[in-house]
Parts: structure tokens; sequence; C-alpha cells
């Protein structure tokens, strides 16, 4: 084919889709290679080209075909070359590898349009964590693997997942530039960008071994640079706020892992350009990055130095940057200049939209690098020739007042981990020892560290104190200074060993450190009473994910407005914690709200718990004692400037977004013993003030007192409404005792509506649109078009927890526990009926361990058997009082018209129970009803007989 024509066809007959760049990979390497190149040749071009696609033996067969059909190329025995290559200039062919190129973006830029990815692991299981250790914290040697990709690096780290149609389904999705966050006790603990993947059971066995007494493995592998895996410690919290999540969002390792939803890392992208850029602002570190802006493949960014993010970078010896390709069209990343070429240091090869290139630069002084494919794309590493000076100075956290697991000496050893920045904690390292309280940096001394300790055991490390100089009092950092640390470049709050300038130092040690931190403050006032459009806004957001009626929200706000503290009681699952978090927040909003700290009561608890008390404490094998404050002394703390009792209020952090106050939740209220933990917080709610144990010489107590709007809510899992009876009179004076009730029947679709909404919030995914949809503006399940056979086990199950209802209330929380459960059954498994069973099954049977025969020969009878039966035999029985009450109740579900004279004469003995008029409308009624249950859930049905079994008569 003569140059026109190829260029023609190249242009307008070449169809780029499904990241199918095989043909002008194939003209292009003929080119490279003087028209001629091996099949062999051919193959690797290709997978050079497509780093995360199996290429298959075979699949470059079609567009080989298509240029045999076009006379482009000619198929020899072992080569292919491009036909009337001799008659082409060297001007030509230089064209023709261009357009070429351009038409391998122009592929890249179709698989551009799907975003890079978030992927959330739990690694909190022990067997899991072990694997963790294995391959995630250390290397992988591939050499000693079987047949596998990975053997294309000498080192990689791993992760798997078992092969399930849920978590294949999602695996399938993943790409190369992903991002991977590990989770485990409340915290991220680390993060990696995905290499590739691949599914091979034989390496699988080899790393991570089966499943216990099954041939199970996790053989959908992820596998990473080394480098690109980071030590984290972001608490999950924060990444859940982050990415719009519930508070308490986890995810678990029974999911192999959680995609976050596509448009949510979209539109992170969107604001911070790239993932790693959005997630560092968060705390996570993901070293130096440079940026591949969008829309730089055509001249422009040259002239506002925009091309590359930053265009300049500064680093270390020993650093490693990453490029990261955002823009739509492919790049490389080339050491050198434009004009004399590249240099042989570094080369990327092309690099398609997405895509990673790392470099860990050893060498000191000026590195150029361009793009070989847009010329105009410029940009420097600047490498200083020694180690910079904040390596030597660091801020090392010690907490004075709130558990850890590291025991400091404080001034003589600081215990630490292989945590973020451990590496520069060295001997001869200039160091402050600092803790921060309330938002604030709190300076507790300076020194230099001696020799560095390591226990082999447990791998912990301790740096000894060479010299340290305590502060006292302790230094409290001002907004300036704070302003330094804060915008240091590799600053991360959620670091305990953190590297700062000579500056900073020098200024903590030397230079002027206010005893009072600047921030916003306010004097001490009664809580407002909200507005009416307070009211509306504060009960729309509430009905975002609860389904509570107005009126009993206005009477809990009124109640705290008018100066009481309140107990919300109720059965469990009515959303009593969740309304007490988020109450404070939204009616206050138009003052800054109130952040709610959750404790959790339990029979232990003393005056200590709540207040204060003298605790002991170990300290190299030596008994210490210490004041801990108790959760009472601890919230009302915050709410003052500097922690301390009177002057001026603060907001609980400094910041623009910041609460007004902090308020108390206590969870599980009535576990405690009332008079014993509880009896001194009546005296100081009553006067105002707290009296607090003190260790200071002469005093025996110190104050606090409490503020003017401050709020106790406390929660109690009963449905007994005869317990506000057994509270005390000081309790119920202090008090507003607020029942929250399960919803009522009539309110089906709306519950129902909450519970699945919530739920698949909770699982953090978003695959089950094939299974559920919503119809958000009436807040009901939208049937037609969700899974006909999934709608009615969704019913079904609603239908169940009513029938269980009668006899034990339980909140719509226990329907959102069954619908998680449902959901991600019906997904692992596609058998909605089993998925069902074992919803039903594992949530609701425990919750069954408490009830009377009578009442669980009810429902089983009601749900699978002949309720007439079962209440005539009951009827006749010597024990038939006890059965009076659940008789009653069954009568009132089916809605019988004479429900109460029949259990009255149930009752008294003089029900004719012989007479078939007697129980021919409960029969019918019931056989209607039972008709909405699925009969066949065998676990449930076994169930259900083991239980009744257990009961004693």
């Amino acid at each position: 084919m003569k140059f026109n024509e190829l260029v023609n066809f190249i242009q307008n007959k070449m169809k780029m889709e499904q990241e199918h760049n095989y043909q002008p990979v194939f003209i292009r390497t003929l080119l490279q290679n003087s028209g001629t190149a091996t099949k062999a040749q051919i193959k690797q071009a290709l997978i050079e080209a497509n780093p995360d696609i199996d290429i298959a033996k075979n699949s470059h067969l079609t567009a080989r075909d298509t240029l045999l059909k076009h006379n482009i190329i000619a198929d020899n025995d072992d080569s292919y070359s491009l036909i009337d290559y001799d008659d082409l200039t060297i001007e030509d062919r230089n064209k023709l590898v261009n357009l070429c190129t351009d038409k391998i973006s122009e592929a890249a830029t179709y698989a551009s349009k799907i975003s890079r990815r978030l992927v959330l692991f739990s690694v909190s299981g022990d067997a899991s964590f072990e694997h963790f250790k294995d391959t995630m914290q250390k290397d992988i040697d591939t050499t000693k693997l079987s047949e596998t990709k990975m053997k294309q690096f000498s080192r990689i780290r791993a992760w798997g997942a078992i092969p399930n149609k849920w978590a294949l389904s999602k695996w399938s999705k993943l790409k190369q530039g992903d991002i991977l966050l590990f989770y485990r006790d409340k915290q991220y603990i680390t993060s990696a960008v995905l290499e590739g993947t691949e599914q091979n059971n034989v390496v699988a066995k080899e790393m991570w071994g089966t499943k216990p007494d099954s041939d199970i493995t996790w053989e959908l592998i992820m596998y990473m640079k080394s480098e690109s895996v980071k030590t984290a410690n972001v608490d999950y919290q924060k990444l859940n706020k982050f990415l719009n999540y519930k508070e308490n969002f986890m995810p678990t390792r029974t999911l192999d892992f959680t995609l976050v939803r596509a448009d949510t890392t979209k539109d992170l992208e969107r604001r911070h350009s790239t993932l790693e850029n959005a997630l560092s602002s968060i705390g996570f570190d993901f070293g130096k990055i440079v940026t591949i802006a969008q829309d730089s493949s055509s001249p422009g960014c040259d002239k506002t130095h925009s091309c590359f993010i930053p265009e300049e970078l500064h680093v270390k010896k020993g650093d490693i940057v990453t490029w990261i390709n955002t823009d739509n069209a492919a790049h490389t990343i080339t050491s050198g200049t434009v004009s004399d070429g590249p240099d042989g240091k570094f080369d990327s090869s092309l690099m398609v939209s997405r895509a990673q290139f790392m470099y860990k630069f050893d060498e000191s002084g000026e590195h150029p690098y361009h793009c070989m494919v847009h010329p105009w794309m410029v940009g420097k590493i600047m490498v200083d020739k020694q180690t910079t000076e904040s390596e030597n100075y660091l801020l090392l956290r010690h907490n004075l007042t709130r558990d850890n697991p590291w025991s400091d000496e404080f001034g003589k050893s600081y215990h630490y981990g292989r945590i973020a920045n451990y590496t520069k904690l060295t001997s001869g390292s200039k160091v402050v020892w600092n803790d921060r309280q309330d938002g604030k940096y709190l300076f507790l001394g300076y020194g230099e560290v001696g020799n560095i300790k390591e226990e082999h055991i447990r791998e912990d490390l301790y740096a000894e104190m060479k010299i340290f100089e305590k502060f006292d009092p302790p230094k409290i950092a001002t907004e300036e200074l704070q302003g330094k640390i804060t915008t240091l470049p590799n600053f991360n709050n959620q670091h305990s060993i953190l590297p700062i300038t000579k500056e900073i130092y020098d200024e903590i040690v030397y230079g002027r450190v206010s005893d009072k931190p600047h921030m916003k403050t306010f004097e001490d006032e009664p809580l407002p009473v909200p507005t009416p459009e307070d009211l509306k806004n504060g009960y729309e957001k509430i009905t975002d994910e609860l389904l509570v009626p107005e009126s009993k929200v206005i009477e809990i706000v009124t109640a705290l407005a008018s100066g009481r503290h309140v107990l919300l009681a109720g059965p469990i699952g009515t959303g009593k914690t969740r309304l007490a978090q988020i109450i404070p927040k939204v009616f206050w909003e138009s003052i800054g709200g109130y952040y709610s700290e959750d404790y959790t009561a339990t029979a232990d608890w003393s005056t200590q718990d709540v207040i204060a008390g003298i605790f002991p404490k170990m300290s190299n094998e030596k008994p210490l004692y210490e004041i801990q404050n108790g959760c009472v002394v601890e919230t009302v703390a915050k709410n003052w400037e500097n922690g301390i009792n009177g002057g001026n209020r603060s907001y609980s952090n400094p910041t623009p977004s910041a609460s007004r106050g902090t308020w108390l939740i206590i969870d599980e209220f009535n576990r405690a013993d009332i008079d014993k933990a509880f009896g001194q917080l009546f005296t100081a709610l009553r006067t105002r003030s707290l009296k607090i144990p003190t260790d200071q010489k002469g005093l025996s107590y110190k104050h606090l007192k409490i503020p003017e709007d401050y709020r106790i809510i406390g929660t109690l899992n009963t449905a007994d409404k005869h317990f506000l009876f057994q509270l005390s009179d000081a309790l119920k004076s202090r008090f507003a005792y607020i029942e929250i009730d399960i919803p009522s029947r009539n309110e089906f679709e709306k519950e129902i509506y909450y519970a699945m909404k919530n739920a698949i919030e909770e699982l953090g995914g978003d695959d089950y649109e094939s299974l559920i949809a919503f119809d958000h503006d009436n807040k009901k399940i939208d049937k037609e078009n969700s899974n006909e056979d999934f709608y009615n086990r969704v019913l079904q199950a609603y239908l169940f927890l009513d029938l269980v209802r009668i006899f034990k209330k339980l909140g719509t929380a226990i329907l959102k526990l069954i619908y998680q459960n449902l959901l991600v059954g019906t997904k692992i498994t596609g058998d909605s009926k089993l998925a069902l069973d074992n919803s039903l099954n594992s949530t609701l049977i425990p919750q069954l361990e408490n009830l009377s025969r009578s009442a669980l020969g009810s429902i089983q009878a009601l749900y699978s058997k002949d309720i007439t039966e079962f209440f005539k035999n009951a009827y006749k029985n010597p024990n038939r009082q006890s059965y009076s009450d659940d008789f009653a109740k069954v009568l009132n579900y089916l809605k019988i018209t004479n429900a109460e004279r029949l259990s009255n004469e149930f009752s008294n003995g003089t029900l004719q129970v012989d007479n078939v008029s007697t129980w021919t409308p409960i029969k019918t009624t019931h056989e209607s009803k039972k008709n909405e249950f699925e009969q066949e859930l065998l676990q449930l049905n076994q169930s259900m007989n083991e239980i009744i079994n257990s009961v004693i008569i």
C-alpha cells in the first residue's frame, strides 16, 4: 500500500474501541524494525502496549487478517512484513509512526472513560491479617512462584479474593492504577496502587494456601509494585465522611472487598485532579507525585507551565517520584531534554490514560525529562545532594491521657512500631515530644535521641533519649506556628512521628509560643430554642435515614431546649443511638451544631467511669497512680477554652465548620447500677459543677463547671413501659423519659424503603441495581423496576419480622441486617430463597431465645402449621392461662372481629372449643395469611423446632 493510501487507512478506517490498539501497534512495530518483525516481536509489542490486558496466543489474528485483507502486510513463515516499505521515505516513516501513536492514544481515550476505582479491604480477622503480613507487608520473590504474569517483576506485593460470583464481578472491573485501602481495628493501615490482576489458582495456593477443610483459595489475585505500598494510619470514620458513607461503615472480609461507587471516585478526581491527591488530603501518604495534566496532549500547557503539575519538583536522595497520567492521550516520561534527546536514565515507554510510572532518584542534581510523543511537555526533578534538615528534626506524639498501645517512659524512652516515618527517627535526631488536645499542639519537652533499641519478639522499637528538657508548664502553639506545621509538604495529622524543619524546631524550643491558643470563643449561655425553620430543616435531615414520627422528634428537641437531659427508651433497633447523634447536629446547625461522643455503660461502671477516679498504671514494672477522667468530665472539658473550668467557651475544633460544643451519649444506660454509677452526677447536674479528684498538692478535688448548653442523652434497650417506675426520683427529675416505638404496620412500605436503602449504603456497594430499585420521592421500593423474585423475598422477610413483632418488638435496624444478608447472599449464590433462609435464621432466631414456649409455638403455628389446632390443644392444657395473652395477640394480628370476646372466654374457660364456628374465621384468615410466607425455608424450620424443644415447660 502506497504512503497516501496508508495514511488514509490509519486516519479513517481504523476504529479504536474496547482498548483494541492491535492494528496501529502492528504497523508501528513493523515501521520501527525496518519493515519486518518476527511474530514473537509483534506479540511482545502488543503485550507492552497493553500491560493490563491478557494478550492471548491468537488474540491479534483479527487485526492481522484486516491488515492482510487491505494488502498492508505480508504473512511470512515466522514474521510479518510491511508491503511497499522500501518505497517510503524517512519522513514518510516518521509521520506514519506518529499517526499510529495517535491511534494508540485514541484507544487509551476509550479506555479512560472508566474512572479509576477505589477499593476497600478488611484484614480484621486473624487469618487474613497473617496473609496480609506475608504478602502485603513483605515482598514476594516471584522466582519462587509457578508460571505467572507477576514474574515480569522480581519482587511484588499481592492480595487475593475468593472466586465467588459477587467478588468475581467486582474483581473483573479492576484495572492498573486503581487504589486499594486496607482496614483493621478502626484504622486504614495501608494504601497500594494496583499494577495488575490475574486469576491463578496454583500461585494463590503457593502464597496463601487454602481455606480450612476445603480446596478453595484466594485465586483472584491483585498485585502491586512494592514501592506503591504505603503504611497509613487514617481513622475509618474520617474516610467514611470523605466518601459520604455512614459514620460507622466498616468493610468486612466476608464480602472480600468493597468497590467504592464510580461516581464518587470520579467526583474526587474532578475536585482533586487525582485520587492520590484526594486521599492525601485526609492523611494517606502517596509520596512525591507529578500529575500529567488533562489536555496536555495539545500545545498550550507549555505557555502556562501546566503540562506536568508541578513542572519542577524538589525531592531528596532516595525518594520515589510517581507520574500519574490524567490525560485522555498517551504520554511518555523520558529523561533528558528535547534538544539533546534522551539520556537513558529513565523511560516510561508509552503511558496510556490512568497509567503510572515510578522512579527512585538515587543520584543528586538536576534531572530534566520530557514527553517523546508531545515534545512541548517538559519537567525537572531536583534532587538535593544531601538529606534535608527535616530528616533530623521530628515531632513525637506522646498521649498524656488517652489509651494507646505504646508504653513511653516520658522523657526517657519513646516506644513506637514500624509506622510512617519510623526510619527517620535515628540516633542524633532532634525531637520535640508533643500531644494534641482539642486540636491544639501541646509541646511537652525537647531533646536528642541516643540509641535505638529493638524488641525482637514484637518488632517494636524504643528511642532512648540522650538529652531531654521538660517544658514546665507545657507550651501551646500559636496559630501561626500551628499553620507552619500543618502546611509542611509531608504533613499528615495521623502520623505519630512527623518530620519538621529546623526553623520550626527552633521556634518551639527557643522562640515565642503562647500559653493561650488563638481560637474563636464565646460566652457560656443557655441552649437556644430552635426556630420553626430549624425544626423543618432538622426533621428533613432525619428522614434521610430514619423513620421516626415528627411528633416524637419534636418531643425530644423540646425536652433538650427546655434544659433537660433525655433518656430514649425502646426496643432494640429503633434508631435511638443514631437519633441521639443526629439531633444535636441538625437542630442547632445554625449556630454550629453539637458533636456527641458515644460511651456504652456496663454493669461494672462506678463514679470513676462517669466523673473521675484514681487508676493504677505500671511503668518499668513499678505501680503508678494517675487521675483518669470519666465520660462526663471528658466531654464537659472539651467545651471550655483550654479545657479548663470557667472563662470563655470554645468551639470543639478551631475550624470554620467546628461544632459549638460536645455532648455525651450513654448507650445501654440501664446496664449500669444507676445509684452507684450516677449518684454524684445527679448532684453535679443540679449544681452545674463537677467535683473531680486531683493529684495537685494541697487539694483533694478541683471543680469543673458544666456549660449551660451541655446535654446528656441516654439510650435504653427496653420495651417495658414499667421500667420508668424503677428509675430513681433523682434521675427522673433531671432526665426526660421518651419512648421510641417500632414503626406501625401501615407504614410497612416506608420501613422497607429505609431498611433496604440503609442496608445498601452500609454495604458500600453499587451493584444492586439489578435486584432492587427505589422510588425516592414516595419513599418506597419501585416494584415495577425491581427484580420480581427478589422483591418477593424482600416482602417475605418483612412479613416474617412482622409476625415475630407480635411477641417481641424489634426495630428497623433488625430489618436492615436481614436485608444486608439477603442482598449479599443473593449476589453470592444467585439463590434468593436460600439467601432469605440464611438471613432470617442468622438474624431473627437469636432474638427469639428468651420467648416463652407459648410465644414460640404461636410463631411456628402461624408461619407453617395450623394455628387453630395449636390453641385448641393449648386450651385443654393444664397451663391454659399461660397461653391466654398470646391467644389475644394472635387474634388481633389476624384482625378477628370478635377477638376480645374470644380471648376473654379462652382465659376464663368458657370458650366453645369443640364448636366449629368458633375456629372457622380464625382458620380461614390464617390460611390466607400463611400464603404470604415462603414455607420451604429448611434452616428456619429446623431452628424453630430446636428452640421450641429447648424451652422448659
